[in-house]
């Protein structure tokens, strides 16, 4: 019988779907974040994270997820949902920061209740490519291309 996708996927990496409540891992959570969005990638001014750990005011009303590869306990992954805020209901999901269309902000078409948003979605360097993969410029490796000759 073949393994499915979901069972070699697990051999892998472990997944911890929510680590909020788990200071360590919600640790890695913001230090690879702050890796990927301020140094390798500056989405976000890294002067503004001292502490090398990327936060934002969304964070409080998230659930975050981590990757973490099984063999080398590297954090691989991170993603988090956002939720409405329970606390400040006016608060916007982050999308509404960067996109001022007007259909997003119409509480009466799209209540606040019934909308998240995924954001902050951010993959290790070490993973982001296959062994193999890092030279080609295409991201498909050397020996398929080979291989399909």
């Amino acid at each position: 019988m073949t393994e499915s996708l979901a069972e070699i996927y697990k051999k892998y990496f472990e997944i911890y779907p929510q680590v909020d409540e788990a200071p360590e891992q919600l640790a890695e959570v913001y230090r690879l974040r702050f890796q990927v969005y301020c140094v390798e990638n500056p989405f976000e001014d890294s002067s503004h994270h001292p502490d090398g750990l990327e936060k934002d005011p969304f964070d409080d009303c998230s659930i975050h997820s981590l990757l973490v590869h099984r063999q080398t306990s590297l954090t691989a992954g991170t993603v988090r949902l956002v939720l409405p805020s329970e606390d400040n209901p006016a608060l916007a999901l982050p999308i509404n920061q960067l996109c001022r269309e007007p259909l997003l902000n119409d509480l009466n078409l799209l209540p606040r209740s019934t909308l998240a948003e995924v954001s902050r979605f951010a993959v290790s360097k070490n993973f982001r490519r296959r062994l193999g993969e890092a030279s080609s410029p295409s991201g498909v490796s050397t020996e398929w291309h080979e291989a399909q000759a």
